[in-house]
């Protein structure tokens, strides 16, 4: 597999690949799958909040009392719903972005 590594990435990866002792491409193809696996990870907290939202809506539409804390139950899981899975589609759409991002935070 051909792995296509800007080149100031490069530098950065063979000075952590030298301190760690793993080559260059397969640290960059590991840091990748890292980034995809958190993607996943936000992908699953969104759905669970979006189903913990429905639930919420559903309820509130069942009582026929007003119920201010079910309001508010639903509009914080959409609010975290929404915002966990445009975060993994972020993650999903440009990996080598947020590989890049970590690399960089791990280097300073």
């Amino acid at each position: 597999m051909t792995v296509n590594i800007p080149e100031q990435v490069g530098i950065l990866l063979e000075e952590l690949g030298a301190r760690l002792g793993v080559v260059t491409s397969e640290l960059w193809n590991v840091i990748i799958r890292q980034q995809l696996a958190e993607g996943v990870s936000f992908v699953v907290v969104g759905l669970v909040f979006a189903v913990l939202m429905v639930l919420c809506i559903c309820n509130m539409k069942c009582t026929t009392a007003v119920s201010l804390p079910l309001d508010i139950c639903a509009l914080f899981c959409g609010f975290i719903a929404a915002a966990t899975l445009i975060s993994g589609v972020k993650v999903f759409y440009n990996p080598q972005f947020y590989a890049l991002n970590y690399l960089l935070k791990l280097l300073k």
